[in-house]
């Protein structure tokens, strides 16, 4: 089911940006009375087609990308008919109107991006308030605070507003990738009265090549949610709970006579022992019940940890007011969803650069098996994360069109800008040449992208 899920979210996502690209280029190529002659989503053999005026619109086998194709009088299937006005031909067009039409595919995918994320502001920004009471131990927080007695909540990272914990990651990793040596944080207590506080952490704990660290635990902070009661949710087959006759709805009571107190502390004494027999106490419908269970084992980050096979049954009303909602109006929303684009957009080239010179693991590649992953997750959850995930992926799409690789939008900008500056096009044997290094980069790129899956997917 997972992988349906996965196949049906990957086609959509892809379907929807190709369409959103290809339909720059076509309304540009439109706007200056080009003729198209076909708009393709997908390559190779065609599903099916219909004709809408002078383009030819088709829905093709590989769901991989898409092309629109202008009449042009280059193509050695060009044949002029009858009454063919050929002053509508692309290649007739002037310098400048070619760089519009090519620029307008790249540049819809950002507008897309800042238009969906403006829009998510717009709904309201849902998340759990960046508050905690404990620190973890010897971590770069615990130099700054310690002995807590009451509630801390994060109001600001490097001057930025933050409302959420989530907020508060997407920051720490912009300052991560930008390099900085620390984040300045602000923050208010609750006492008796409100107390403004101040501090800065470093970052040198937290490595860029490790996105599966817990950003916000590593330096330090332990967020402040409801202790939820040890009740079991879904038991999972062939598990030691499923074995052992465990069913939803069991609520541990102790395990090798500790009392359980919360389902952390049920999740932490299992973790610790892998391989082992414990003697767990629970009740069900009100009588105690005790057993032995022999705990399993899993390899997490080289780690071994006991493992039992069953989810937390989750009591939503405990959360309320750990949550807010913060909402904006249709300008904030279109401010915010703009700055939003402009972080993204300045974090993906940095990273690019970074990459480039050996700074980031060129591991953090994805290729189209995790974007499927992804998808199909994000469409189980909801529209909503569907779409903020097609925002971030149109962002991507839009800003790796812009580089000057051959074949790609931004090669054939660099060509045109070649051209506006020495007044003359490359020859086509030097166009030739260049074309055929940007379909072996794309197809290398690709080759690794997709080696980067199957590593990640194996390793997991």
């Amino acid at each position: 089911m997972t992988i349906l899920w996965s196949i049906a979210g990957f086609i959509l996502a892809i379907a929807i940006l190709v369409t959103i690209h290809e339909w720059g280029h076509y309304s540009v190529a439109r706007l200056f009375n080009i003729k198209v002659t076909d708009f393709s989503i997908g390559f190779g053999k065609k599903i099916f087609s219909f004709q809408y005026g002078e383009t030819n619109f088709q829905l093709a086998m590989i769901p991989l990308g898409g092309f629109v194709k202008f009449l042009d009088e280059r193509e050695e299937s060009f044949v002029k008919k009858d009454n063919e006005d050929c002053s509508r031909a692309y290649n007739r067009q002037s310098i400048f109107v070619k760089f519009a039409v090519v620029i307008a595919g790249p540049l819809v995918n950002l507008i897309f991006a800042w238009v969906v994320f403006s829009l998510i502001y717009f709904s309201g920004i849902t998340g759990f308030k960046p508050q905690f009471q404990k620190v973890e131990e010897s971590s770069p927080l615990a130099s700054k605070l310690s002995d807590l007695d009451e509630p801390i909540q994060i109001i600001k990272i490097n001057g930025k507003k933050v409302n959420t914990w989530n907020e508060v990651d997407q920051n720490i990793l912009l300052s991560l990738v930008n390099q900085l040596p620390l984040i300045k944080v602000e923050a208010i207590s609750f006492h008796v009265t409100t107390k403004l506080l101040s501090f800065e952490l470093p970052l040198a704990s937290l490595d860029i090549n490790n996105p599966k660290i817990n950003r916000i635990k590593k330096l330090g902070f332990i967020p402040k949610l409801p202790s939820m009661p040890a009740i079991l949710g879904e038991v999972k087959d062939n598990s030691p709970a499923k074995r052992a006759g465990f069913i939803s709805g069991d609520k541990i009571l102790t395990v090798d006579n500790v009392f359980i107190k919360s389902w952390h502390d049920f999740v932490s004494l299992v973790r610790k022992n892998p391989n082992k027999e414990l003697l767990i106490t629970y009740s069900r419908k009100g009588v105690v019940y005790s057993k032995n269970v022999k705990i399993a084992s899993l390899t997490t980050n080289n780690k071994e940890i006991g493992f039992f096979g069953a989810t937390i049954l989750f009591d939503e009303s405990l959360y309320t007011s750990y949550r807010t909602k913060t909402n904006y109006s249709f300008y904030e929303a279109m401010l915010l969803g703009y700055d939003h684009t402009i972080d993204l957009i300045k974090m993906s080239l940095v990273m690019i650069k970074r990459m480039l010179f050996g700074d980031v693991d060129v591991a953090n590649l994805s290729g189209p098996i995790s974007i499927a992953d992804y998808s199909g997750q994000a469409l189980q959850l909801g529209w909503g994360a569907f779409f903020s995930l097609l925002a971030l992926l149109s962002l991507s799409l839009g800003i790796i069109n812009l580089l000057p690789i051959p074949v790609l939008d931004g090669g054939h900008l660099s060509l045109y800008m070649i051209e506006i500056i020495k007044g003359t096009p490359l020859s086509s044997q030097i166009e030739l040449i260049l074309q055929q290094f940007g379909v072996l980069v794309i197809f290398s790129l690709t080759f690794f992208v997709i080696f980067n899956d199957l590593v990640r997917i194996f390793n997991d």
